[in-house]
């Protein structure tokens, strides 16, 4: 029985050469492992999103990307303590740390917050096209955004000015400035970019740039006939001059009935008229009274310029005969 027990005793004492766990057994293993999906907030799986881990005590780094299903792993790395980076365009970014230990089994589910960002951007000068007189000088700012947790979109000029966009519809954020809005000749923005920023629900501001504003077109057509208050016929024919322009453009006809010989108001339109046409006949029948005319321009970006006013007016057969001695 004695010697039994010193058996015992002595298997006791002696160091465990087989135990996994202890670090002077030739099976320790002094490296661990780490697993994980990244996900959004709404369950889905990211692909591509580029996780770093860097060791606090060791300095080793290693990286590595999510694959198709959101997931990642590191095999084999030294035990430590990881500050740990979780990136992707468009997505708020992640970190944490974390202790990696031996023989761990743990898989991680992190979640990435979507961003928004700019999708498209077309920026236009234009007159703003209204149904009553006066029009304005205008630039146009149209974006279209990835809004998800967006909170607020702005725009600044160059001249430090900041303008609110509205949500039209779906992505859609529209903005226009007439040039009253800014202290400022437009025509010294021609070829400037802009700044869109982008304000997220968790106060991320991302700032993308628009595209140059191309051109604020100055070279215009001018009416020939009728102007200086020309009697016509209830369809009359226009007459402009073509301008001295190099680039790509159709002209557009605007006619305004005078109300009461007074208030401006849009009658008649007609776009898209081919740059080598400057005779255009009035399809539509026009009452008696006093008519504005005016003939614009307008590029292949958008870009819209009018020309000033001329004043006609139409008389009808009828009275013109009784009004004959």
């Amino acid at each position: 029985m004695i010697i039994l027990l010193l058996i015992l005793l002595i298997l006791s004492c002696s160091p465990e050469r087989d135990n996994i766990y202890d670090p002077k057994s030739k099976y320790y293993k002094n490296t661990g492992n780490l697993f994980g999906y990244v996900l959004d907030s709404k369950e889905r799986k990211i692909k591509d999103a580029e996780i770093t881990i860097f060791g606090e005590k060791n300095k080793n780094l290693f990286i590595t990307k999510t694959d198709t299903n959101g997931f990642f792993q590191f095999i084999n790395i030294p035990l430590d303590s990881y500050l740990i980076n979780i990136s992707k365009e468009n997505y708020q970014k992640l970190s944490f740390s974390k202790k990696i230990n031996n023989y761990q089994i743990e898989t991680l589910y992190l979640r990435l917050n979507p961003l928004p960002y700019l999708k498209n951007c077309q920026l236009r000068s234009y007159y703003e096209e209204r149904f009553i007189l006066p029009e304005s000088l205008s630039l146009n700012i149209n974006c279209e955004i990835f809004d998800e947790n967006l909170k607020e979109v702005y725009l600044l000029l160059p001249t430090n000015d900041t303008f609110y966009l509205s949500h039209l519809k779906n992505q859609i954020y529209e903005r226009t400035i007439t040039a009253e809005r800014v202290n400022y000749n437009f025509d010294d923005l021609v070829g400037k970019s802009f700044l869109i920023y982008l304000v997220s629900n968790f106060s991320d501001t991302l700032i993308y740039q628009t595209p140059p504003l191309i051109r604020i077109i100055r070279e215009l057509p001018e009416p020939i006939s009728p102007i200086n208050g020309e009697v016509t016929s209830f369809k009359p024919t226009l007459i402009f001059s073509q301008p001295p322009l190099y680039f790509s453009y159709t002209y557009f006809i605007k006619v305004y009935y005078l109300l009461n010989n007074r208030f401006p108001i849009l009658c008649y339109q007609d776009s898209l008229i081919p740059k080598n046409d400057t005779i255009v006949l009035i399809s539509d029948s026009l009452i008696d009274g006093l008519y504005l005319w005016r003939v614009g321009v307008k590029d292949e970006y958008g870009n819209k310029a009018l020309s000033k006013e001329a004043l006609f007016e139409v008389v009808s057969k009828k009275l013109c005969w009784k009004e004959k001695p």
